[in-house]
């Protein structure tokens, strides 16, 4: 409950623009997560549930606040959870777009495509990367 609530303050924050206070939020939720203890299965199944949204959200905080080396430690914390959480590749994609680090940023966005083939943000993300690393090699 108490993770719960960090998720939610930080939603609010999010949502207002206030990134560094949303992301100061999650990371509260994520620091009660990680201290916890799970009892069976099932609680384990919710916790990292709940732990893969708030380092999510951190992630997307900061590329919101351009810190692309921080998102990417966020995503990689999510895939250490979920491999197949396409929403950690694309944001791994537009971190790395972030640094600059175009080849990288494709394939990451391509790894998301393939998990989420329908997915218009993916595609978009992929468009936005391919015009910055053509306007670098202007």
């Amino acid at each position: 409950p108490a993770a719960s609530c960090s998720f939610e303050a930080g939603n609010d924050c999010f949502y207002r623009g206030d990134f560094g206070q949303a992301m100061a939020k999650y990371q509260k939720g994520i620091g009660l997560l990680e201290k916890a203890s799970m009892k069976d299965e099932a609680e384990e199944k919710l916790w990292r549930e709940e732990l893969i949204k708030l380092y999510l959200n951190v992630a997307m905080c900061c590329i919101k606040k351009r810190l692309g080396p921080k998102a990417i430690t966020f995503c990689n914390k999510v895939r250490d959870l979920d491999r197949s959480n396409a929403k950690a590749y694309y944001c791994h994609g537009q971190a790395c777009r972030i640094l600059g680090e175009f080849d990288k940023a494709i394939r990451m966005c391509l790894e998301a495509a393939k998990l989420k083939p329908n997915s218009e943000e993916v595609r978009a993300e992929l468009r936005l990367i391919n015009k910055k690393k053509a306007e670098m090699k202007e």
